[in-house]
């Protein structure tokens, strides 16, 4: 590497993000045309005109140190985790959060649901959110055996 030269930790061109930048991008053209012309509303159009809204969400993709690697999805507009997606052992798991609400001052997902490999295998629902509770630290030992 050149003394000049920045090395990134992310690749220059996502390719499964192309496709999704062209439907954006035609989707604020065609916003910006019907200011200057009259297209008729229909059903295939009307969700066109909300091109002005832009993308609504981002991820951060993690790896821990095993080398496995999470990608997180981030609302845009209320920076709350919407999904995660990983692998393990050739399985693609994504869990999904839902039914934000704030418990004693933490905003806690009261509903999830996990898919392996575009399947769901579970649902989760939190009833309720106790804090201060004593637990016992043997439920975190691993066992040596």
């Amino acid at each position: 590497m050149a003394p000049n030269e920045v090395e990134t930790a992310y690749p220059e061109n996502i390719r499964a993000l192309t496709s999704l930048r062209f439907f954006g991008a035609l989707a604020v053209f065609i916003y910006h045309l019907h200011l200057v012309t009259t297209i008729p509303r229909t059903a295939a159009t009307l969700l066109l005109y909300k091109g002005f809204l832009g993308v609504d969400f981002f991820f951060i993709d993690v790896t821990d140190k095993a080398g496995r690697k999470t990608r997180f999805y981030v609302s845009s507009k209320s920076y709350r985790v919407m999904m995660i997606d990983y692998e393990d052992d050739g399985v693609k798991y994504r869990r999904k959060f839902y039914n934000y609400n704030y418990a004693q001052g933490t905003l806690v997902p009261f509903r999830s649901t996990l898919s392996a490999n575009d399947k769901i295998v579970e649902e989760s629902e939190i009833l309720t959110v106790t804090y201060g509770q004593k637990i016992d630290e043997e439920l975190f030992r691993i066992s040596q055996g």
